[in-house]
């Protein structure tokens, strides 16, 4: 019977979900319990016979699981137990948390969460204003670069800051406009950072203690990649790909160089430069590219072993691959045509497919190695822009594409709750993001942002009910269903509610001059109104102050910004003034 090991908790929460099928389940006592702070919402003990108990995950072994609840200690035979879920654990698919719901026959798609952990002030003359910032893998820590003051750390919850590295005299230890770049371990607790190009590689833990060197000249134009599984650190210079071990102990390996290239090739090592790279989850694999490969004219995509053995070509292409992102297991290589079109090649070989995906704009291709797969392989993640308002999910079908990130229409900025945010950084499981809100409110200080995707409990925030609409919309006026309404019952989370505004997405829609072409603002300017619901008894509204908000501008513009034909999602974003929440609905038909 293996073992399984939850991950370090973030004040006394636990992250991971735990499902239990027939012949695997947890052993010894939870990490969880070890922390001194109780998890802000009691866990889950789900039984087969379908009764669920809130309380405390206590212990378990092959044949019995031990809970406490109210009453007291529980023992149940494992055999009954379907799952244990823990305080931020994601919801399980179709379910969301409790108060969100729509009239049938819609339903929810999704429920996006949005938290401001930080509460950052302009008195406090810039010390904490963030600039550069990432989560773990597990979303239990964030850290982030201040200009003014060094790296600090955070629970995800905000909780437990603390400075990990303050700015000394030598302050270009890290200057993010030159390239500086940081990563975190899974557990959150080692900080790997690069502080400009082709500068030194450190670590810390972050809690700042035990600061080592590993390499003294890292990653020149793509940043470095954090590989734990086997403990390693991949870095390219124009001149080669490298390793170095992640505790220090200098084991430095050369993979690759011009100049070997230029001897296999029997050309001159000055035309043999590499370009981005990516490596497997298990370090074991390499995709990458570099310009000089016989009977070509561009740079090609190639493909070796960690030991710089197996190199060979894996696509032809008549452009500069760029953008490399592989899946966890390196059976997939996506790359992009700049600024166009994303292609995914197999690890085998066998041909390159071209991807039906919106390109991200080329004002953000210094955020594309913040570019990921989740780790079954199955979705993709990537940052569209710089200002981080054109993240996209996918799969690589196309199925399934939306936006977590919401950003208000731009003429109302100043109380749009995520105008101006940076790009976002995701765990592992994309289903966390951490992000920079520029402008919480105007002329504000930069704020850190945490957002959650279906996550099980949305306390604090408003809660958005029986929301109705009609299920599809048409692009004449003459139809009565060009214009229809929207209503929806609001209660406030932890303060009260300031603005509720709707949206289709996906807001990236094709343009209507160019079908090939995207455009990532047309799915939002193709309705007609302000985009906001009101609490004001019209509308289908009974009376001001109800909690129901409702809208009857949902319309297609008749003209030729018009949407194009088509399912959409509904997203309502209800929001106060610390937080907010998007519903996505499915879902409304152009036609």
């Amino acid at each position: 019977m293996k073992t399984r090991r939850n991950p370090t908790p973030s004040a006394g929460v636990c992250r991971a979900a735990r499902r239990l099928p027939a012949f695997f389940f947890i052993v010894a006592l939870s990490p969880c319990l070890a922390a001194s702070a109780p998890a802000a919402e009691p866990e889950e003990l789900r039984l087969r016979n379908g009764n669920v108990l809130k309380g405390q995950f206590v212990e378990g072994d092959k044949q019995t699981i031990v809970f406490r609840t109210s009453d007291g200690l529980q023992s149940f035979p494992k055999k009954d137990v379907r799952a244990i879920l823990f305080e931020g654990d994601p919801a399980p698919e179709g379910e969301f948390p409790p108060g969100f719901s729509a009239v049938a026959p819609l339903k929810i798609k999704r429920v996006i969460t949005y938290r401001r952990v930080t509460q950052n002030r302009a008195v406090e003359e810039k010390q904490f204003e963030p600039e550069v910032i990432t989560v773990s893998g597990d979303g239990s820590k964030i850290v982030c670069w201040n200009p003014k003051s060094g790296f600090w750390s955070m629970n995800a919850d905000g909780s437990n800051r603390k400075q990990v590295l303050a700015v000394a005299d030598n302050s270009d230890r890290f200057r993010a406009e030159w390239g500086g770049r940081i990563a975190l371990s899974h557990d959150g607790r080692v900080l790997y950072w690069q502080g400009y190009q082709s500068a030194p590689i450190r670590r810390i833990n972050t809690d700042g203690t035990d600061e080592r060197l590993l390499v003294r000249a890292g990653a020149e134009y793509t940043p470095l990649q954090l590989r734990e599984a086997c403990g390693r650190i991949f870095f390219s210079q124009r001149g080669g790909i490298f390793s170095i071990d992640t505790e220090g102990k200098g084991d430095y390996r050369e993979i690759v160089t011009n100049l070997k290239l230029g001897k296999l090739w029997e050309v001159s090592s000055d035309v043999t430069m590499l370009g981005a790279f990516d490596v497997s989850a298990d370090g074991q694999r390499i995709a990458f590219v570099v310009s000089g490969f016989p009977k070509t004219k561009g740079p090609q995509l190639l493909a070796m072993n960690a030991d710089g053995s197996g190199m060979r070509r894996l696509a032809e292409t008549d452009f500069a691959p760029t953008a490399l992102t592989m899946s966890p297991d390196g059976s997939q290589i996506l790359f992009w045509k700049y600024g166009e079109t994303a292609y995914v090649a197999g690890w085998e070989g066998g041909g390159v497919r071209k991807l039906d995906l919106p390109p991200w704009d080329a004002n953000g291709s210094g955020f594309q190695h913040l570019n990921r797969f989740s780790p079954d392989g199955k979705w993709f993640m990537y940052n569209g822009n710089e200002g981080g308002g054109f993240v996209q999910l996918t799969q690589l079908d196309g199925s399934g594409r939306y936006e977590p990130m919401t950003n208000g229409p731009w003429h109302h900025y100043e109380n749009a709750l995520f105008h101006g945010m940076y790009s976002p950084t995701f765990t592992a499981d994309l289903r966390r993001s951490v992000t920079i809100s520029q402008y919480w409110r105007q002329f504000k200080p930069r704020q850190v942002v945490v957002t959650d995707i279906n996550p099980r409990t949305a306390t604090g925030l408003p809660a958005l009910a029986d929301i109705e609409f009609a299920d599809f919309l048409s692009t004449n006026p003459q139809v009565p269903q060009h214009r229809v309404a929207i209503k929806v019952r609001v209660t406030k989370g932890a303060s009260d509610v300031e603005r509720v505004h709707f949206q289709l997405i996906p807001m990236a829609a094709r343009t209507r001059s160019n079908d090939t072409r995207w455009h990532p603002n047309l799915g939002w300017d193709a309705l007609q109104g302000d985009h906001l619901l009101r609490d004001d008894g019209k509308n289908g509204d009974a009376k001001a102050g109800d909690g129901i908000f409702s809208s009857d501008a949902l319309s297609p513009h008749p003209t030729d910004y018009r949407p194009v034909e088509g399912r959409y999602l509904l997203r309502l974003v209800a929001h106060d003034d610390q937080n907010a929440v998007a519903v996505d609905v499915d879902g409304v038909e152009i036609k």
